[in-house]
Order: C-alpha cells, then sequence, then structure tokens
C-alpha cells in the first residue's frame, strides 16, 4: 500500500513540476532536467514513471480530459431542459480551470485536448440527450452541438473578444434553441 502512496505522490510530483515550469517557460523549452530539479525527485524515479517530457504532458493532458468529462455529464444531461443554466455551467468549468487548460494546449497552439472532449462530450450527448434509436441524423445533431460548445469553451479560455462567461453563454444558448432540439 506504501508503495503505491510513493508512485503516486512521485507521479503528483512531477506533473506539479511540469505545471509550474510550463506557466514560466515556453513547454517545448521544458526538460527532464528541470523537472527532475524542480520535482525534488531522483532521475531514476522520473524514468521509472516516464519515459520522457512528452509522456508527462500527455499524461496529464488525458487525466484532464477525465475531468473535463465526468464533470460536465451532469450539465450536458441536463442540456435541453435547462438550457440557459447548463450551458453557463459548462463554459463556468472552463474559466475557472482556464490556467490548466492553457497549460496542457501550450496556450491553445495544441488542440488535441479540445478534439478529445469534442469527441467525448459527442458520444455523452449521443448517449444521454439524443435519446432512442441512434440515427445519423441524431450523430450529426451531437457532434455539431459537441462542436459548438467545444468552440465557446476554447474562447473562453483564450477569451477573444473579451467576452464574459454569461456573454458565451447567452449566444451558445441562443444558437442551440434556433438550430438543434432533441427532439426527432
Amino acid at each position: 500500500m506504501n508503495e503505491r502512496r510513493d508512485v503516486i505522490s512521485s507521479r503528483r510530483a512531477i506533473c506539479q513540476a511540469y505545471l509550474e515550469l510550463s506557466s514560466e517557460n515556453p513547454q517545448e523549452a521544458i526538460t527532464a532536467s528541470q523537472l527532475i530539479e524542480k520535482s525534488g525527485l531522483s532521475r531514476a524515479t522520473f524514468y521509472a514513471h516516464y519515459s520522457d517530457v512528452h509522456q508527462v504532458q500527455k499524461g496529464i493532458q488525458d487525466d484532464f480530459i477525465e475531468l473535463t468529462v465526468q464533470t460536465l455529464i451532469p450539465y450536458l444531461r441536463q442540456l435541453f431542459l435547462h438550457t440557459d443554466r447548463a450551458v453557463f455551467q459548462i463554459l463556468r468549468f472552463f474559466d475557472i480551470n482556464k490556467k490548466m487548460i492553457q497549460a496542457i494546449t501550450m496556450h491553445g497552439r495544441n488542440h488535441t485536448y479540445y478534439a478529445e472532449c469534442r469527441q467525448e462530450i459527442g458520444k455523452i450527448l449521443l448517449r444521454n440527450v439524443f435519446v432512442g434509436r441512434i440515427t445519423e441524423d441524431r450523430i450529426l445533431k451531437a457532434m455539431i452541438l459537441a462542436s459548438m460548445i467545444m468552440d465557446q469553451a476554447k474562447d473562453t479560455v483564450q477569451n477573444h473578444l473579451n467576452y464574459t462567461v454569461p456573454q458565451r453563454a447567452a449566444v451558445l444558448t441562443q444558437m442551440m434553441q434556433e438550430g438543434i432540439s432533441a427532439g426527432e
């Protein structure tokens, strides 16, 4: 049991070091030596957990994608019952976590996080919102809606046009109400 705690503690220290360094430096400039020094761990411990810096970044991104999706599920399920509230809470999640998202997306240069979230959100919508038989039309609607959500989420994180979360939520709510409904 203690060994497992050591593993978790070591990984956490490496990830924390990576996030701290990424706020100070361009991510492509972060080295394993910097991570080792910042985390206070040995080189052997670092390489026992990760083969390189990119694997650290990928692990952080994967974990945060899972957290994102799990956090958003209740709001995604309420998307057509309480649209304005659900959309606001979804965009609020991205606003609250903007520093973390900026860190794992290299300040918007890496689009993997957004693409993977879009796919997962589309799947959740298809299973939970567009109920009944899965048709091409429902798949298309779920993916369009996931794209609309992630586009606004990305703009929220990058603060394009300085719109507030409520303003973006209002725009997204209006687009949904005019363009996509959960019915047939």
